[in-house]
């Protein structure tokens, strides 16, 4: 396995990016998940 580390430079930049959107997009989903769920149960 011959890693060069522009390629590896690169997963992590990928990572750096993605990680906060996967991480942010789930918080936002359960936020709206337990609001739409309060709603329909009053």
């Amino acid at each position: 396995m011959n890693h060069d580390p522009g390629g590896v430079m690169l997963w992590v930049g990928a990572l750096f990016v993605a990680a906060p959107l996967v991480f942010g997009g789930i918080v936002i989903g359960v936020w709206w998940w337990q609001k739409r769920k309060r709603k329909t149960d009053v």
